[in-house]
């Protein structure tokens, strides 16, 4: 019996064979003979490759071709679809998203607005497109900060992205029209103290000429997320909290076990006193504080009921009562009169450029699945984070 070649076979058997062939030796298997190279060219298999790759999701559309936007951009920059975290801006970071969009990838800064309820505001960055003459990809700035065309974006698969921009704007000799770029950098950011907010823009500033990120998450991070993890009080995530006059910052809860003993809360963004990367609270116990209502309305009178230490084991269906000490300093008004459990933690603080941190007396308060409070003790204040629920 004759052995049958690949040729040899009807041309949907062999585009279904090649339909799982990997992108480079696709490539190879076109040059083969003209017959491959019609099946290997067909917009259905870079369409399916693409949703394979980077689960992206082409269609045919007119003067668009997925299979020379694949070769042309995709396969250079696709591998940088995700989130990333900023490492080079002092203090303060920032996370950005890489993602296909209209037939563009898409560089968008996440930041959160002064209401930690609302979705973080999508600011756009830079778009990668494909020209229609060359089919080259070429990089459009609209960041008004670096104010430069001149952008070159280099990657380490799975480790490092540096934007580095080059024949900017220099602003300072302008102050019209540095106001203006102060003006512009106000409207998004979230800083109440006005000092503060200026120290930021002048950091900010001073690093625009190079965007250095690791990366935050992988793309499957909220799927890893998506269910309970056991019987643990609340799913871990990213959550928007209020630090005062800084505005609004990221935190990651980070929960390790099917108790909140050893819970932590670390900063994706930050600010002068407590950097990014750093952990702002700590949980300390699995069992909930039960303070009685009446040595709540101080925070005199929580410290003595911790010291009573009062407890009872958590279960799903636990309420306890509760109010804000009437000393204490709301960030974000507090509507609840109840919660699902209350902890002992602890919460980082520091003096300005991170000096002489310590941790102080804190509470974990939890409200609902995608709310919840640290009081801080010593500073009198509370805190509510609300889940990042879209990014």
């Amino acid at each position: 019996m004759d052995q049958i070649q690949l040729l040899d076979l009807p041309s949907e058997v062999v585009l279904n064979i090649i339909s799982f062939l990997k992108s480079k030796e696709l490539c190879s298997v076109r040059s083969v003979s003209f017959f491959l190279k019609e099946l290997c060219d067909k917009e259905s298999v870079w369409i399916s490759r693409a949703q394979s790759d980077y689960k992206v999701k082409f269609k045919v559309e007119e003067n668009f071709s997925p299979r020379i936007f694949y070769q042309n951009v995709l396969h250079k920059f696709g591998k940088m679809l995700g989130l990333w975290q900023r490492q080079n801006l002092k203090f303060y970071s920032g996370i950005l998203s890489v993602s296909y969009k209209d037939k563009s990838i898409l560089f968008e800064n996440l930041v959160p607005t002064s209401d930690i309820f609302c979705d973080l505001q999508r600011l756009k960055f830079l778009t990668v497109t494909m020209m229609t003459d060359n089919q080259k990809p070429v990089v459009t700035s609209h960041d008004k900060v670096s104010s430069t065309q001149n952008v070159e974006i280099k990657f380490a698969p799975g480790s490092k992205l540096d934007i580095v921009n080059s024949n900017m704007m220099d602003y300072i000799t302008s102050p019209a029209e540095w106001r203006e770029l102060l003006e512009e950098f106000r409207s998004w950011d979230t800083s109440q103290d006005t000092e503060l907010a200026l120290m930021k823009f002048v950091s900010l500033y001073h690093s625009r000429s190079i965007f250095s990120y690791l990366p935050l998450f992988s793309l499957d991070w909220s799927d890893r997320h998506s269910s309970p993890l056991g019987s643990c009080p609340i799913r871990p995530g990213l959550f928007k909290g209020s630090y005062g006059g800084h505005g609004v910052e990221l935190v990651h809860l980070q929960v390790f076990w099917h108790t909140m003993q050893g819970a932590t809360g670390v900063k994706v963004t930050g600010d002068p006193n407590v950097p990014f990367n750093e952990v702002t609270f700590n949980v300390l116990a699995g069992d909930c504080l039960d303070i009685p209502m009446d040595l709540q309305g101080t925070v005199r009178g929580v410290r003595t009921a911790m010291l009573d230490q009062e407890t009872v084991p958590f279960q799903e269906d636990l309420l306890l009562g509760f109010r804000v000490p009437l000393d204490m300093m709301e960030r974000v008004p507090v509507k609840w009169t109840q919660c699902r459990g209350r902890w002992a933690a602890e919460a980082q603080i520091a003096s300005q450029m991170f000096q002489d941190p310590q941790f102080i007396q804190a509470n974990f308060v939890l409200f609902s699945e995608d709310e919840f409070a640290v009081m801080f003790l010593d500073l009198n204040s509370i805190s509510t984070f609300h889940r990042v629920k879209t990014l």
